[in-house]
């Protein structure tokens, strides 16, 4: 469940970020690599256009 939210959070994907925590995912998470969404968020060279 918690994925959609940490692959949002390592695109950049502000949308995707959005949909999966209204979908109920935990802001807390932490994937493979002990990463939380914050953290991937922040290691994102992608950064968005909107930013």
């Amino acid at each position: 469940m918690d994925e959609q939210l940490l692959h949002a959070a390592h695109t950049g994907d502000i949308d995707g970020v959005r949909a999966a925590l209204a979908a109920g995912d935990d802001v807390e998470a932490h994937g493979e690599q002990q990463r939380t969404p914050l953290l991937l968020a922040a290691l994102n060279v992608g950064w968005p256009a909107s930013w």
